[in-house]
């Protein structure tokens, strides 16, 4: 049964690729609450373009008309963003996360990550799939009660070897404004 994802036709991966694909995300958030850095960033491509989009509702011209809800989102250039990453920057955001230099984390959050609603589609060729998930992120420092994120992710994920790397990561979070009092961690 194909999909529809932005005016593109796409073939869902067979039962083993699937479930493949699900245990490496789920490693991959096992490995950002136990603040493994190290390894969950040899889980990025080296070309690997990591961003956050800002969300915005607008209404339509006409009064009679629906309100659009991220009809324009995209992760492209054009669009402003919470954050854009790539090896480089990730690596040095994980570097001050691990040396205790980025006073946010400091000292460090307790994060629990959720991954849900994994669907998986093959890509331009037979190594590179389009994985979308649902996620949430419970975080708490110190005496606060602690941040909720949720929302989705888009993934360009690519075989390396046994294993899978990603490629691209769009995470479009579910809110508008954030009320934390920084971004510091990893979806």
């Amino acid at each position: 049964m194909e999909t529809q994802l932005d005016n593109e036709v796409l073939s869902p991966v067979g039962m083993e690729e699937q479930f493949s694909l699900e245990q490496f995300l789920y490693n991959e958030a096992d490995l950002l609450d136990e603040r493994r850095f190290t390894e969950w960033l040899a889980l990025m491509h080296d070309d690997i373009d990591y961003r956050i989009p800002v969300r915005h509702d607008r209404k339509q011209a006409s009064r009679d008309e629906n309100w659009a809800i991220d009809k324009e989102l995209s992760s492209g250039d054009d669009e402003l963003h919470l954050s854009v990453n790539n090896k480089l920057s990730l690596m040095a955001r994980t570097m001050r996360l691990m040396g205790n230099r980025s006073f946010s984390e400091v000292p460090p959050s307790r994060t629990t990550r959720l991954i849900t609603n994994v669907q998986a589609f093959t890509g331009e060729d037979e190594n590179t799939y389009l994985v979308r998930s649902k996620f949430q992120v419970h975080r708490t420092r110190m005496e606060r009660g602690g941040d909720w994120f949720s929302g989705s992710r888009r993934d360009v994920v690519v075989r390396d070897g046994d294993g899978f790397q990603i490629k691209s990561r769009c995470v479009i979070l579910n809110c508008n404004v954030l009320e934390s009092a920084n971004l510091s961690i990893f979806f």
